[in-house]
């Protein structure tokens, strides 16, 4: 796949000098940020299975929930 197309987390420095027009790139310091407020603000991350059990009705959460997915 075309490293431009793709999506990541990179080094602000990377981010600057290679990726500095693309937006499905970004920063470690804005993931660390982002991470932080989920973290400050009590959400809780879910696992997919915890998804799962949620999408046919086994289990419920509160509204602070979040589910990181990273593709390749």
């Amino acid at each position: 796949m075309d490293k431009q197309k793709r999506a990541s987390v990179v080094s602000d420095v990377e981010k600057d000098i290679i990726y500095k027009d693309n937006r499905y790139f970004l920063t470690e310091s804005l993931f660390k940020e982002q991470m932080q407020y989920l973290n400050d603000n009590n959400y809780t991350t879910l696992s997919m299975d915890e998804v799962y059990a949620y999408y046919i009705g086994e289990s419920y959460f509160n509204e602070k929930t979040a589910i990181l997915t990273f593709d390749d």
